[in-house]
């Protein structure tokens, strides 16, 4: 490119300034986002020239366009009082980025006036890298709900040197910067990789877990509840449990991982119980699986067996209710650091800087495929670890409901007269034939009152009615052995007991029965049984129990003793 001569080198893509008449550099700082820190130096670099040609400038100008617009290629200045470092110039921003800025014809088409202008993003200092890290910024947020839980929100970004396109990606660097978990917390993240590669911006927001308890390893999210109840009646020696939870594991872990947290959760509380002397007794077990989601759900019931005064005065003491199960926040920590935490998360997914292609007009454009790395983690399913233990027996009875019903029979003879029958409608129908539908009038008597003659003592008798479920051990066959001060002798016996089912390991059993007595003589009048005096209800055993029932329509009470 012929002009006037000069000293030093400009040159661009191969192409020689030599002989420019005026060139200028402009420098520029550029600050970090921060304001604090000069990152880079961007340069200007401005040239006004002289092309001129033998022939036709056309197929000059035409190359010079083309080669003189394409961005990162070799720039090189030198020996023009602008010092060395530019020799060639090493562009940390994928530039050098170069522009013609105008072009006028000088002495028709064999000479014209050029003006280039290109600028390029060095380091501020040398020697300088020409790769990796060229700033890192960030900032925090905290967010205290009416609880006083925290919410950190750390925001910020990383910004790298980026050379030719495909050669380094800012995705590669997000482990320099890595806040450590904390205690108590989890955590969310967001990485946006800009278009040119060179900065990728992040949020990372960690937000306190309101739970009292530690959340077990590799889970990320758990919600569980264990209920008590108990209610007067037929299972007054007995409460209800429910153990109910509903777990998340970390991506990768199948949902028998899940299953393994909530076995060592509930067999925690069993073992509680079984520890303060209560005999826990499972009744159901459910699970929920998610066919396509990581959340599982499970619900275990369970009695405790025992006495009334026990499970009242115990029902909350003894039963695991608000105590810890001895899981660690560093133990959980240190089982989601490197996946949950990490700042690819579990799938690992990256940027691979081969992916990434420079695609123009200029060039065959082909698919791009970024290449999604991942590290999937699976746990094979476990097998049903609870199982009831044989309860004792004075404790095995899961419920009892009986009753003894007395009755007393007179040899009572009627002796009736001949005489008119009565009128069926006095006092049951109004005038028109209409029954009535309150009370009944039967009217006054008509005839002859007929005569009643007892012919000898009452008899006695009482029957003996119940049902009974018993764990672990079968139901022996009861009899009624006393009635207030009578002793009663069996007349007729209808007992049937079967195995209603297996449950967690131990067997069910079931009675019902129906047996008659005779008594002797009239178990006469008994106190009306304090409360103090009363037995826990189902609360049998070997030494017998009694049974306290007021007759009908009386305050009697008759003291029945029942033996197993």
């Amino acid at each position: 490119m012929p002009g006037l001569p000069a000293t030093g080198t400009l040159s661009y893509d191969g192409i020689a300034f030599t002989g420019a008449h005026h060139i200028t550099a402009q420098v520029e700082p550029q600050v970090d986002d921060s304001g604090r820190t000069v990152i880079a130096h961007r340069i200007t670099i401005r040239v006004n020239t002289i092309l001129a040609e033998d022939n036709s400038l056309d197929g000059t100008l035409e190359r010079l366009r083309f080669r003189l617009q394409q961005s990162g290629r070799r720039l090189i200045f030198r020996n023009k009082g602008f010092g060395d470092d530019l020799n060639p110039a090493v562009d940390i921003a994928h530039g050098p980025d170069p522009r013609i800025l105008s072009w006028e014809p000088v002495g028709d088409d064999r000479a014209a006036q050029v003006i280039w202008e290109v600028t390029t993003t060095v380091a501020p200092c040398k020697p300088a890298r020409s790769a990796g890290i060229v700033a890192i910024n960030w900032g925090a947020t905290w967010s205290i709900n009416r609880h006083g839980d925290t919410t950190r929100t750390l925001i910020g970004h990383i910004l790298i040197a980026a050379g030719q396109v495909g050669q380094d990606s800012a995705d590669r660097y997000r482990q320099f910067f890595a806040p450590r978990a904390l205690r108590g917390f989890t955590r969310e993240q967001t990485w946006n990789l800009s278009l040119d590669k060179r900065r990728i911006d992040f949020t990372i927001v960690d937000e306190q877990i309101p739970s009292p308890n530690p959340y077990p390893p590799n889970i990320t999210a758990i919600e569980g509840s264990h209920s008590v109840s108990w209610r007067r009646g037929r299972d007054a020696h007995q409460s209800m449990h429910t153990i109910t939870a509903t777990i998340t594991p970390e991506a990768g872990l199948t949902g028998s991982h899940a299953w393994g947290i909530f076995v060592t959760i509930a067999l925690h509380r069993l073992r509680r119980a079984q520890q303060a002397g209560l005999s826990p007794f499972l009744l159901g077990l459910d699970i929920d699986e998610d066919l396509f989601g990581r959340p599982q759900r499970f619900r275990l019931n369970y009695k405790l067996l025992g006495h009334s005064q026990d499970i009242l005065s115990r029902l909350v003491r003894d039963v695991g209710l608000w105590t810890p199960f001895g899981l660690s926040w560093d133990v959980w920590i240190d089982s989601v650091s490197d996946s949950v935490f990490d700042q690819r998360g579990h799938a690992q997914l990256r940027d691979v800087p081969g992916d990434d292609r420079e695609t123009t007009l200029c060039n065959t454009a082909t698919p791009i495929t970024p290449n999604n790395l991942q590290q999937l983690r699976g746990i094979s399913p476990g097998d049903v670890p609870f199982r009831n233990a044989t309860p004792d027996p004075d404790k095995s009875w899961l419920y009892s409901d009986t009753a003894i019903i007395p009755l007393r029979k007179r040899p009572v003879t009627q002796q009736s007269y001949l005489q008119s029958p009565d009128d069926p409608k006095i006092g049951s129908y109004d005038s028109e034939g209409n029954a009535y539908s309150g009370s009944v009038d039967f009217g006054p008597d008509l005839g002859t009152a007929e005569t009643l003659q007892v012919g000898g003592r009452a008899v006695h008798a009482a029957r003996f009615l119940g049902h009974a479920q018993r764990a672990g051990h079968e139901i022996p066959e009861p009899r009624l052995e006393t009635i207030g001060t009578q002793k009663p002798e069996e007349i007729n016996n209808v007992f049937m007991q079967r195995e209603v089912g297996n449950f967690f390991g131990v067997p069910v059993y079931e009675a019902r029965w129906a047996i008659d007595y005779m008594l002797p003589g009239s178990p006469g009048r008994i106190r009306v049984p304090r409360r103090q005096d009363r037995p826990p209800r189902g609360g049998i055993d070997g030494r017998g129990f009694r049974v306290h029932i007021r007759t009908f329509g009386s305050l009697v009470a008759f003291e029945y003793l029942v033996r197993f």
